[in-house]
């Protein structure tokens, strides 16, 4: 029995939706059809009820609001024309009561039906707005305040009994009192769940926040991993070059000590040191910046060399020639000076010019693997540093120049670097270190695509109020079905436990969410384009 009553009521209570309708509109439809149903049967019931006891009159009105009332229905039923419907049926709950109480006699022997018309501002609440309902609930008022005036005027007396018009009595004070005390629990029920769910959704928030918050610390620490090799390798490099010059150098320094003390013991003539002290600053100069020849040139230059060095007598000419080559020497001056000095003094001062060049040579490498060093020390602190400042003024090259610097050891191999900088590029409002967040996994993730092997371009330019930077690679591409999701969080191409999935959507966030700008992919084969636009001025979020 209850199951085919559901399905009645599923039934009516569908008259007139479209599929179309929201949620909302199909609510307002269902609860206004469901009130006209129920009403439409009591008044059937009302009608006869008063046809038995003599009331003809009283009897018509119920009957023909029911009669009303299903048209009413039918003609939503095919023009689903609601908004029609929803004024009829609101004015006639209205008036029912009102002309029943009118031919009943009044508020008391008509057993205060009238009570029944303040359904139609509930009507209106609930199907239209409170402005609406607030309008009804006026003329409702009204409405009472007319049947007060009215009833002094009406007939004292009904052909109803005293105890039918005591039974309606108390039906219609319950029945209006329940159906406005359902609703109100509704409504208050509904304010709980809202509220309810409003803590939910704070709650849910301030976990998603937290996780966020995690899930980017544990980028930045998965992206200063990624990089903590490169940095290691390539601080280790100059950092054992200077390490094997001292060692040389030391070495060096001893043999030319010794061959200094050899040259102060010889006599020379003026003009001997004169020449000396030209070479000796000739092999300073040129152990900061030797001669540059091309392999063929300088091997021949070596074996003339060598030849002019055996034929003064010299033993070690094969170590000695190279030296002599890059510090600009010609066979013809190796003779001259051969020739000008005595053999032991001749040989002495050749050692002594190996010994300077050698020396300064090693000073330049040495100095060049330490400022080397400085200026990984110097990119790091500004990678990282940049934190401190909530928000500040960045140069846009600066940043990208300092991840280039980070990832070399990855680029080095066999990545081609292209730098497209607009020429004064304006300067940006961002967060620093979250900007080299994401130049770093867009940067890591193309060298990727290219197996290491490739070109790699930097493109920057400015758009009115924008800056454009465009890291492109010349990858396989991202396939198109793969696209449009290269931004979700946990998707990734790569195979299990090679990639989180994360990288591309934290810089989504750090983009779009924190720096109010736009990042976008355009791929072909051969050309794959990660374009990020950012404000000029930061707003506040």
């Amino acid at each position: 029995m209850i199951r085919p009553i559901q399905r009645f009521l599923m039934t009516i209570s569908s008259l007139g939706s479209t599929p179309d309708d929201d949620e909302a509109s199909r609510l307002q439809k269902s609860i206004l059809v469901l009130t006209t149903t129920t009403i439409t049967i009591a008044a059937i019931a009302w009608g006869f009820l008063y046809l038995f006891s003599d009331e003809l009159t009283a009897a018509l009105i119920p009957l023909s609001y029911s009669v009303i009332s299903i048209l009413g229905l039918i003609d939503l039923t095919r023009t689903h024309r609601f908004d029609r419907f929803r004024v009829v049926q609101t004015l006639l709950i209205l008036l029912l009561p009102f002309f029943l109480m009118l031919v009943l006699g009044g508020f008391v022997s008509g057993s205060a039906v009238i009570l029944w018309a303040f359904l139609a501002p509930l009507a209106a609440l609930l199907s239209w707005n409170t402005r609406q309902a607030v309008l009804w609930f006026f003329i409702f008022l009204a409405s009472l305040a007319v049947a007060g005036f009215l009833t002094p005027l009406l007939r004292p007396e009904n052909n109803l009994p005293n105890a039918l018009i005591i039974a309606f009595y108390v039906f219609n004070l319950g029945a209006v009192s329940s159906i406005a005390f359902g609703l109100l629990r509704y409504f208050v029920r509904q304010k709980d769940l809202a509220a309810e769910l409003l803590h939910k959704n704070r709650e849910l928030e301030r976990t998603n926040l937290e996780q966020e918050l995690l899930l980017r610390q544990n980028d930045k620490l998965a992206t200063l991993g990624r990089l903590s090799a490169g940095v290691a390798h390539e601080l280790n490099n100059p950092a054992a070059a200077a390490q094997r010059g001292v060692a040389q150098l030391r070495e060096t320094i001893s043999q030319l000590a010794r061959a200094e003390f050899q040259l102060g013991r010889s006599s020379f003539s003026e003009e001997h040191l004169e020449t000396l002290t030209e070479l000796s600053d000739l092999a300073q100069q040129r152990g900061e910046q030797s001669i540059a020849l091309d392999p063929l040139a300088r091997s021949d230059r070596e074996a003339e060399i060598e030849s002019a060095l055996d034929e003064a007598g010299i033993d070690n000419a094969w170590d000695l020639s190279p030296t002599l080559v890059s510090m600009g020497f010609e066979p013809e001056t190796v003779k001259n000076l051969a020739e000008t000095l005595p053999a032991a003094q001749f040989s002495t001062a050749i050692d002594t010019l190996n010994g300077t060049y050698a020396a300064n040579t090693l000073l330049d490498e040495i100095g060049e693997g330490t400022g080397r060093i400085s200026q990984i020390v110097a990119a790091l602190k500004s990678y990282t540093y940049m934190d401190q400042a909530p928000v500040q003024v960045l140069d846009i090259h600066e940043g990208l120049e300092h991840t280039l610097m980070m990832l070399r050891g990855k680029l080095e191999d066999g990545v081609e670097v292209r730098r497209e900088y607009a020429q004064d590029l304006p300067q940006v409002e961002a967060y620093g270190g979250e900007l080299n967040q994401v130049w770093t996994n867009l940067i890591d993730n193309a060298v990727e695509a290219m197996n290491g092997q490739g070109e790699l371009t930097l493109r920057t330019r400015s758009e009115g109020a924008w800056v454009v930077v465009e890291i492109i690679d010349s990858g396989p591409g991202v396939p198109k079905e793969v696209a449009p999701n290269v931004f979700d969080p946990f998707f990734t191409t790569k195979p299990i436990g090679q990639g989180t999935g994360l990288g591309l959507n934290i810089s989504y966030n750090i983009i779009v969410q924190k720096h109010q700008g736009e990042i976008s992919v355009q791929s072909q084969p051969g050309e794959t384009i990660f374009e990020v636009k950012l404000p000029l001025e930061r707003q506040a979020a």
